[in-house]
């Protein structure tokens, strides 16, 4: 009996241990795909890796067109790098909707597609205002700007959750975790207990 006691612990045990591994590899997968649609500036393919939920609360035409315009603007570019340096909480399990938190950094571009003044001291002055502003939103650290290309390179710092609905297929989702929406998202999207337990203590890879 014993034995047996000492056998389905480690059946449990390799199989805990399996489910942990598939969906790091699930959750890596779909965050590549993620930062690829990003990256390319494929607004509409990005956003079917949004989790599906979000859209009830926001309108999925109305994000499309302000991320379009941005890509579209003529005066200003921006472009997504890749997702880099991340780190994957443990996965949470809620009602039955699993969750995990995913801390990581990106390089980004945003770059000015036409001159910002008539005249070189007009647009150096300009440009430093803007590379102040940045710095002001990002960090000091996190702006590197370049006058001779009109552009700064950011360096992004951010969390999203990443989000397993059966509802919705089974598949990771992401939405970003940003404290300036948590009173739209808390209850509606994610459950607080889950925000909660997600804006404490270390993320483990």
């Amino acid at each position: 009996m014993k034995n047996i006691f000492i056998a389905l612990l480690v059946v449990v045990s390799t199989l805990a241990q399996a489910q942990k591994n598939n969906a790091k590899t699930e959750i890596t997968n779909s965050l590549n795909q993620y930062s690829k649609m990003l990256e390319g500036g494929n607004v509409d393919s990005a956003l079917n890796i949004m989790y599906p939920k979000f859209f009830d609360f926001f309108p999925r035409q109305a994000i499309a067109d302000a991320m379009k315009a941005v890509f579209n603007d003529t005066m200003v570019g921006f472009s997504f790098g890749k997702f880099d340096d991340y780190k994957l909480s443990k996965v949470v399990k809620d009602n039955n909707v699993q969750y995990a938190l995913v801390s990581y950094k990106m390089q980004a571009r945003l770059y000015y597609k036409k001159p910002l003044a008539d005249n070189p001291t007009q647009e150096q002055e300009t440009f430093n205002l803007a590379a102040e502003v940045l710095k002001q939103q990002y960090g000091e650290a996190a702006v590197t700007p370049d006058f001779a290309t009109r552009s700064f390179g950011l360096t992004i710092e951010s969390s999203m959750f990443a989000i397993n609905d059966p509802k919705y297929g089974n598949k990771w989702w992401f939405i970003e975790k940003k404290d300036d929406m948590k009173e739209y998202v808390i209850d509606k999207i994610i459950p607080a207990k889950v925000w909660a337990k997600f804006s404490k203590g270390k993320k483990k890879k």
